[in-house]
């Protein structure tokens, strides 16, 4: 059992080990809703990273019904990058 616990441990952090660095834009107020959002999360006794948050946004748009992410994605507006809004 402790064997079993121990290599399904390795195997999680060896599926972790590896991160993608990369860098997108974002109008200045969906950016401020990260923070508001770690806050939320920080008054029920919860430390998120942004990066964290963001990556929940993600399994949850992935979660969705395909209807219901368009719905969602179709929300999201357009910029160019690197671009003031």
């Amino acid at each position: 059992m402790i064997r079993e616990t121990l290599n399904i441990e390795i195997a999680a952090r060896a599926a972790c080990s590896h991160v993608v660095r990369d860098t997108f834009s974002m109008p200045p107020s969906e950016y401020k809703m990260i923070e508001e959002i770690r806050i939320k999360v920080a008054k029920q006794g919860y430390i998120y990273s942004k990066s964290e948050v963001i990556r929940a946004g993600l399994l949850a748009l992935e979660a969705m019904p395909p209807h219901e992410m368009v719905y969602r994605l179709r929300a999201v507006q357009k910029i160019k990058p690197g671009r003031k809004v």
